[in-house]
């Protein structure tokens, strides 16, 4: 009887089988050689990836084949199909032109990317191969802008330091030293006297009343008194109140 330990083994190889078989291999050469703009594309026939560009096909490759670039699990990927019949080797190639994207970043990043003074986006941003070559503006307000040309074949990104020093070409926030300046001695005093004024026009005023509410509760000659008292040093406090604000406004839309 076989051992435990060997048939596991086999079972373990019997599975490993299939998942082997699901990367095709192409047959011996014969065929014309796959190539793709950009090179390295996956070529899939079905589920069953061949390889990548550039690729020789087999001789009696009859599947339609599917590129994918830069692979099939890539986030931002391009497509294509070749169709057969493919011809021989001594036929040549099949070429296949992919669309491709570049990656244009900046540090820092946001910054607004033109072309010919048209937004196209903000960085990081792909652009499309097919566009270039083509000359484009990276501006960020606060730094320096930055003019560049790029072409289809600078690769898959390209990295923009914008120039920090143009920090200095912020306008700077000027402050009016005039409106900073201490009021004048008139204004100061016109308005001390003004308010003083005020509140002891108030306050005697308040005192007359309840004298005269004392003078109605007593008839006492002397609360009457008092409340006349009161009610002119009152009526004089807020008279050189009303004169000291008048002057104070004069002061003002003078310019002290």
């Amino acid at each position: 009887m076989m051992p435990v330990r060997s048939l596991v083994l086999l079972a373990l190889a019997c599975l490993a089988v299939p998942a082997v078989a699901q990367i095709a291999v192409p047959g011996p050469g014969g065929g014309a050689t796959l190539v793709s703009v950009p090179s390295g594309a996956e070529v899939y026939r079905g589920d069953s990836l061949l390889g990548r560009t550039p690729l020789a096909l087999p001789r009696d490759m009859r599947d339609t084949l599917v590129l994918f670039a830069p692979s099939r699990g890539a986030w931002r990927k391009s497509r294509a199909i070749a169709v057969p019949p493919f011809p021989s080797a001594d036929q040549g190639v099949v070429m296949v032109r992919m669309r491709s994207w570049l990656r244009l970043s900046s540090t820092p990043s946001g910054a607004a990317v033109f072309a010919a003074d048209s937004l196209v986006g903000y960085t990081p941003l792909d652009v499309d191969a097919a566009l270039l070559p083509a000359r484009f503006a990276v501006r960020k307000p606060g730094w320096r802008d930055t003019s560049l040309a790029l072409a289809a074949d600078e690769g898959g990104s390209v990295h923009v330091l914008l120039d920090a020093s143009a920090h200095a070409a912020v306008p700077d926030v000027v402050t009016d030293p005039s409106g900073l300046r201490m009021p004048s001695s008139r204004i100061l005093l016109t308005g001390g006297i003004a308010f003083t004024a005020g509140v002891a026009a108030v306050v005697l005023k308040q005192q007359a009343d309840r004298s005269y509410d004392d003078y109605l509760r007593t008839r006492d000659q002397s609360a009457l008194d008092r409340t006349r008292r009161q009610d002119i040093a009152s009526g004089i406090l807020l008279a050189l109140t009303e004169i000291s604000a008048g002057y104070l406004v004069t002061l003002l839309l003078n310019g002290f």
